[in-house]
């Protein structure tokens, strides 16, 4: 995923200030982030082969070809598709001293659980049956 995600560097403008939608890379090949983070992708499926060197990846929108699948032409698509950087990733992880401030600190973070509740949307993957093969 880290791999995907960094040709964010490749598209025109670079990871915060392309206004583009990131359809085509400057220096290199986009695809994998734009379908990474495309608005209209609700699931990601991975696979690893059994000898661990190929892995190949799965993209679920809707059921049928529209705005909301991944890399689907055209242009405008993409620019409302694919988001543009709005925080850093220190603001993300709220260590930023930009934006409001009420001048009160913050509560302590609550104790972690022993076994982590499964994600909402999260389906057995065992269980899910490919539309594309049936």
């Amino acid at each position: 995923v880290d791999l995907w995600y960094s040709e964010v560097g490749n598209c025109r403008g670079g990871p915060g200030g392309f206004a583009d939608g990131c359809q085509t890379g400057a220096k290199g090949m986009t695809g994998h982030f734009t379908a990474l983070i495309w608005k209209g992708v609700k699931q990601i499926g991975c696979a690893w082969s059994k000898n661990g060197k190929l892995a190949i990846c799965r993209y679920k929108s809707d059921d049928v070809l529209n705005a909301n699948s991944a890399n689907m032409p055209p242009q405008s698509n993409y620019i409302a598709q694919v988001p543009r950087r709005v925080k850093t990733l220190a603001q993300c992880q709220g260590s930023s001293s930009e934006g409001p401030s009420t001048g009160m600190p913050s509560a302590p973070a609550p104790p972690t659980a022993s076994a982590p509740a499964p994600a909402p949307g999260c389906t057995d993957s065992t269980k899910y049956k490919d539309p594309w093969f049936r």
